[in-house]
């Protein structure tokens, strides 16, 4: 019941899936060592898909850039219906690349919302992982609503 100021990248979202995420900060640094056990999970359950969502605390809009791209090329986002990412605490750049256009141009083929109501700026949704989850996001309306 809030006007919020989520933006929409690569269209309109409607989707449901399973929410796998958390800080991007962290968990960037547990791809490709003994600890990533993702791309099992996703195996597991990839009948149902994905909604992944990331909290940023103050990666700068280069180094969300090629996270996500590093996400993408461990094979994180198969099976993924759509990519939700909170509001930077501290927002940072070095060549002046917007987050918008950082997320778009390494998520090229996902739905993704921006600004999304997560991590450590208010107000924030509480993700649960592993549960189901619907998430909705066009000019009419927004909200994100756990199912199942």
């Amino acid at each position: 019941n809030t006007p919020n100021e989520w933006i929409n990248i690569n269209g309109d979202v409607c989707e449901e899936g399973i929410l796998i995420g958390g800080c991007i900060e962290v968990l960037k640094d547990i791809i490709g060592t003994k600890f990533d056990k993702t791309n099992e999970f996703l195996e597991k359950y990839k009948d149902e898909g994905f909604i992944w969502y990331f909290d940023v605390f103050s990666m700068t809009s280069e180094g969300l850039y090629n996270t996500l791209l590093q996400f993408k090329n461990a094979g994180w986002f198969k099976y993924t219906k759509a990519v939700v990412i909170g509001k930077v605490c501290f927002p940072n750049t070095f060549t002046d690349m917007k987050y918008e256009d950082a997320i778009k141009n390494s998520l090229e083929d996902v739905k993704c919302i921006f600004n999304f109501d997560i991590g450590h700026v208010k107000p924030s949704f509480t993700m649960i992982n592993g549960m189901k989850a619907r998430v909705v996001s066009n000019t009419e309306e927004g909200y994100l609503e756990f199912i199942g």
